[in-house]
């Protein structure tokens, strides 16, 4: 899913593609599990707990690949702060997914979501 050696190059929307798109490749290799958790909390509200936790690790992993110096506090919360952010537009393209129905693969609407995105934040540095 996620390279642990990966060095973020310092183009955040590029790291932030990267990481996205890691999530992307990981529900498409196997989208039933995914598919069948995420309509659950979408029909369960009490199920979004756990959801919860995966979300934030989610965003631990995305922080870390843009992260460019963890000995920052600044920094470290500049990366948090965007991949909260990109796991907004991840949660949703899980929702408009789920609405899309089975045949529908994650990573176009990843990319579609994230075309949306980079206007708004192209200003990051």
């Amino acid at each position: 899913m996620f390279d642990a050696h990966y060095v973020p190059t310092g183009d955040v929307l590029a790291d932030l593609r990267r990481a996205g798109a890691g999530i992307a490749r990981h529900i498409d290799a196997d989208p039933d599990p995914p598919r069948r958790a995420m309509a659950l909390g979408l029909t369960y509200p009490a199920v979004l707990s756990g959801f919860n936790r995966v979300y934030r690790r989610w965003v631990d992993h995305m922080a870390a690949a843009i992260c460019t110096d963890p000995s920052a506090q600044e920094e470290r919360f500049r990366a948090q702060v965007l991949a909260a952010a990109t796991m907004g537009l991840v949660d949703a393209t899980c929702r408009e997914w789920i609405r899309a129905g089975p045949d529908a693969t994650f990573e176009p609407l990843w990319e579609r979501g994230f075309d949306v995105l980079v206007p708004p934040v192209s200003g990051v540095r």
